[in-house]
């Protein structure tokens, strides 16, 4: 029970929507893995996974860097690696609309007939042929060549244009649905010569394409009258029409399910084990590598800062100018902290004379959702404000150096010639007047106007609307 009401406290909407984001990304990966990487590669990446959550948790911190710096490796590697498959997840998500077909098919068994009878019967008279038939991704880019048709599957149909004297016949057929959308069109060609075997420039062209997006291919040799089936980047030869018959059947059942059941069919799929296992395995790694159920404590030293404090009043002293204060909650909630961003900000709009005392707490500090002020020193502060009022004095302009000896100054005078400053109201300190920086001389070879800084004295400061800057009118002649 301990550990539910802790787990209630420390989880956010915002941790959910992670695991959520994360169980997405693994549903596909995984997906991807089944369909295109091979054993060794799965067992890799597992391997991988495993000694870095083992590293994490027994705090190997050498391992875990180095599992670290091989991912970057790995990372770059997958890219140069599959990035035909990668290309391919990025097409599956472009056409991720057209995932709900328009023309979904009651009933696929006089396709399938057909399909079998036509190709059994073009093995018999051993007459080459190619024929593709869509997924639910697009092919279009994978397809070049080839003449428009949109005509119905028909045997007679799929004769004559595989029929020798055909001018499309070495070319691959299309098929969407029930009808046949394109022939003559060419693929892409597999350079895994290992899978492809005895294979020819048709078995090629299959496996290249099955290779690059979930179509269905069949392949029929002229030479040697087989029947061959390239399907998720692999051909396989049949022994008999049946065997082809059902691997028809359950590639339309799968891309073309009936419309009463394509509400309920992804439900009866592997992709439910598949799914629950993301999120099983993204639970699991938030709980390792992002949960953290004890409360932690971190000091931080902030400025003081005092905001809105009228013209009336000034500051006697600031002290202290630093509080030191500790912080409360957990390790991801200190993950969006800035310890440059904090700042204990005393508001002083009902400052009043002689001493005031502020108490600091958790409302003069703006701390990010999840953490607590558990203390701050010191507690409490005293402000001494001193009442003021504006006065004006003039400006003095100080220099420093010498004209050239053929030069002679004529008047050096500042603009403006007054400024406001604000000082106590009570007090005998106030100077009669304020000095810039000083003006170099030796640096000025003609009459010109410079820009100088005001000094002023430290316990007296100017109102919002001086700048503190003044022009130096400088008039100079020759001797």
């Amino acid at each position: 029970m301990n550990f539910i009401s802790e787990f209630a406290q420390n989880v956010r909407i915002v941790d959910i929507l992670d695991i959520l984001i994360v169980s997405a990304f693994l549903f596909i990966f995984i997906n991807w893995l089944r369909r295109s990487a091979s054993r060794r590669i799965v067992v890799a990446i597992s391997v991988f996974a495993v000694i870095y959550l083992l590293a994490r948790f027994f705090q190997l911190y050498l391992t875990e860097l180095l599992i670290k710096t091989l991912i970057v490796v790995i990372l770059i590697a997958a890219i140069i690696v599959f990035q035909s498959d990668i290309r391919r997840m990025i097409d599956l998500a472009w056409f991720w609309t057209s995932f709900r077909r328009k023309t979904r098919l009651s009933t696929f068994t006089s396709s399938v007939d057909l399909l079998t009878e036509s190709v059994g019967k073009m093995s018999e008279k051993k007459t080459g042929a190619l024929i593709v038939i869509r997924g639910k991704e697009s092919c279009e880019k994978q397809l070049t060549g080839g003449i428009p048709l949109e005509g119905r599957i028909s045997a007679p149909l799929l004769y004559s244009i595989f029929n020798t004297s055909s001018p499309g016949h070495d070319g691959a057929v299309i098929i969407e649905g029930n009808k046949i959308s394109r022939f003559g069109a060419h693929l892409p060609l597999s350079v895994n010569m290992a899978a492809l075997g005895e294979g020819n420039t048709r078995h090629a062209a299959g496996l290249g394409l099955s290779e690059q997006c979930d179509a269905f291919t069949i392949i029929v040799s002229e030479e040697r009258g087989t029947i061959s089936v390239a399907e998720n980047g692999r051909l396989t030869i049949l022994k008999s029409t049946v065997e082809l018959k059902n691997r028809l059947e359950e590639f339309y059942h799968k891309n073309y399910p009936p419309a009463k059941d394509s509400e309920s069919s992804w439900w009866n799929k592997r992709h439910v084990l598949t799914a629950v296992s993301s999120l099983l395995i993204a639970v699991i790694a938030w709980f390792l590598l992002a949960y953290h159920s004890d409360r932690i404590f971190r000091n931080y030293s902030v400025p003081i800062e005092f905001r809105n404090i009228t013209s009336d009043f000034a500051l006697a002293q600031q002290v202290p100018s630093k509080a030191e204060i500790t912080l409360e909650g957990s390790e991801q909630d200190f993950r969006s902290l800035d310890p440059s961003e904090l700042v204990v900000s005393i508001n002083l709009n009902d400052i009043k004379k002689g001493k005031n005392e502020f108490a600091l707490t958790e409302e003069d500090i703006e701390l990010p959702a999840g953490l607590n002020l558990y203390d701050i020193e010191p507690k409490i502060i005293t402000v001494t404000a001193i009442p003021t009022k504006i006065i004006s004095l003039p400006v003095k302009v100080q220099t420093t150096g010498e004209l050239a000896e053929k030069l002679h100054l004529v008047s050096i005078q500042p603009n403006p010639p007054n400024i406001l400053l604000i000082v106590p109201k009570e007090g005998n300190n106030v100077p009669k007047s304020v000095n810039t920086e000083p003006v170099d001389l030796s640096q000025v070879t003609r009459s010109t106007t410079v820009n100088a800084q005001l000094l002023i004295p430290r316990k007296f400061k100017l109102p919002p609307e001086e700048d503190g800057e003044v022009a130096v009118n400088i008039i100079i002649k020759n001797r």
